[in-house]
């Protein structure tokens, strides 16, 4: 019979799992009851796999021949030791058989070239209309440093691009932990920004559709997850980035779906950065924004989240409640990058600054969110000197 989880002591333990297969794996944590939780991050040649776990615990990591497949195949189970503190589990097929034939699959055939697809996918720039339908915009717009430095303070300009009438306000409403009300932008990680290297041509972010593999699955596994009730209150996000101490939001897991998105993922990300290759650092189920949710304007991890993607799964918003992702140059001008579900936006998080700092107006808005990084990648350290970090 298959372990299940014991707790027998409160010593702190970091089980890092690692592979040579070049598959995706999963790895599940196993509860008391035997029902497993799938770890956020995809466990893959080069790309471990850190869990933060106690003495007692149970681990198994699967192997799909398919991304959607039902049946998965156990290739470890692992029970948590009391020593050491950190523990390794190197995770390889039985026998070293080769997964796919073992599996009564064909071999893995060779990746065809995708450019012209993805290029197709890239939406052309259209006006942001029509006028007080927001709710309706797919479309990039520039509001220039000083419009967009003002209407972050909730000051009218001369343009009119803070539409009191409409309700739109920007920052925390009230205090948020360290952050005090009207707090639209994080500051104390600028100093890497300027160390990150550019990874894509263009403004450094890019709006497109899905795939449309992907796109289709993901609006059924969607539906799915809010019909079984399976959309949960999420944890708090770190750093006080979110006012989710007022406004909570919600999660859904991806399970076993991740795979299948870090899987086309990777390809679009390789993609958008000219053939750079690229290692996932982390992939997250739906975050789901309830009404008033403000995310503040920062910079990503400046060790894994150099390339990444939010992808646009649904959205129940006011009339004119378009919530965009905004998106800011070295210069301080602003893009406003307003998606509908089955779009995508690419983005170059560790360099440019982002976020949704407008309260949103609506119900729901469920975003996923993926992060790569270059293969050899190491975060810059603050006594480096400016633009001496090459990859």
């Amino acid at each position: 019979p298959r372990e299940v989880s014991r707790h027998v002591s409160n010593d702190k333990v970091t089980v890092q799992f690692r592979t040579s297969l070049d598959e995706h794996l999963e790895v599940a944590w196993v509860s008391g009851d035997g029902v497993e939780k799938a770890a956020n991050d995809v466990l893959m040649n080069g790309v471990s796999v850190a869990q933060n776990t106690f003495p007692g615990h149970v681990f198994r990591v699967y192997w799909r021949a398919k991304e959607d497949a039902t049946e998965a195949f156990l290739l470890r189970e692992y029970k948590v030791r009391q020593t050491p503190a950190t523990q390794v589990v190197e995770v390889t097929s039985c026998a070293q058989l080769d997964l796919r034939l073992a599996a009564g699959a064909p071999p893995a055939p060779a990746r065809p070239d995708r450019a012209a697809e993805f290029a197709a996918l890239v939406h052309p720039e259209s006006p942001c209309e029509p006028a007080g339908r927001s709710s309706l915009w797919s479309c990039v717009r520039r509001v220039p440093a000083a419009e967009c430095d003002a209407r972050h303070r909730n000051v009218g300009h001369q343009d009119h691009r803070l539409r009191a009438d409409a309700g739109e306000r920007f920052g925390f409403a009230v205090d948020q932990g360290k952050r005090p009300r009207g707090s639209f932008e994080e500051a104390t990680s600028e100093w890497s920004s300027k160390r990150i290297p550019r990874l894509s041509a263009g403004l450094g972010f890019l709006k497109m559709n899905m795939t449309s593999g992907l796109r289709s699955k993901l609006f059924s596994w969607y539906e799915e997850q809010v019909r079984r009730g399976r959309v949960k209150k999420a944890p708090k996000l770190g750093g006080d980035y979110m006012n989710d101490d007022s406004v909570p939001c919600d999660h859904a897991d991806l399970g076993a779906m991740r795979s299948r998105v870090v899987e086309e993922m990777e390809e679009v990300m390789t993609w958008w950065c000219e053939g750079r290759q690229l290692v996932h650092s982390a992939t997250f189920g739906a975050r789901v924004y309830r009404r008033g949710a403000v995310l503040l304007n920062h910079l990503d991890i400046a060790d894994t989240h150099l390339a990444s993607a939010i992808l646009q799964v649904h959205q129940e918003v006011d009339d004119d409640g378009g919530w965009p992702v905004e998106i800011t140059t070295e210069d301080r001008d602003c893009y406003d990058v307003y998606l509908q579900p089955g779009e995508m936006v690419l983005y170059e998080g560790a360099h440019f600054k982002h976020g949704r700092p407008m309260a949103f107006r609506g119900e729901a808005f469920a975003n996923i969110f993926t992060h790569f990084r270059p293969v050899g990648w190491r975060a810059p350290d603050p006594s480096e000197e400016l633009g001496t970090k090459e990859l």
